[in-house]
């Protein structure tokens, strides 16, 4: 089942589908420069040359994998006191975001928009409110509170 940004479980399903994705085209090439090593018993061929411009996706799936793999380790699952909260406000929820900035990166597990308030569960503190209020201000959305929770019982 296809998985929409925002939603739960996301960010799993996304590492796994490039993970896939990309050892396939690693045994792509691979099977490619074998072939040509195999039908012409050397390495110079033309066949070698396809097989490492195959490479270059590869890798780029390779890079997607590994950032993926560091995104979903730093998102812990909100607890079920959080996700029970954000239920009662019968309002659409956003999970596993991840804020990225020149300086650093913030996880957020959840987060819902109600009445001028934006709501978050995260472990960014004080610098993801900064960070956000930073870039609310620039894109003109005025009057908009942030409201950050990094215990359950704060939510």
């Amino acid at each position: 089942m296809k998985k929409q940004k925002g939603e739960q479980g996301y960010l799993a399903y996304r590492r796994k589908q490039e993970l896939i994705k990309t050892l396939l085209l690693f045994a792509l090439s691979f099977g490619i420069f074998f072939l040509g090593l195999y039908s012409t018993g050397t390495t110079k061929n033309l066949l070698t040359i396809v097989s490492v411009l195959g490479m270059l996706p590869a890798c780029q799936g390779a890079v997607s994998v590994i950032l993926y793999f560091r995104a979903v380790a730093a998102l812990d699952p909100p607890p079920e006191a959080v996700l029970g909260a954000a239920a009662k406000q019968e309002v659409p929820c956003l999970y596993e975001l991840y804020f990225t900035s020149y300086e650093k990166n913030y996880p957020a597990a959840l987060a819902l928009y109600q009445n001028g308030t934006l709501y978050l569960f995260s472990s960014g503190g004080k610098e993801l409110s900064e960070h956000l209020k930073k870039h609310l201000a620039k894109e003109g959305l005025s009057g908009i509170t942030i409201n950050l929770s990094e215990r359950p019982e704060e939510f």
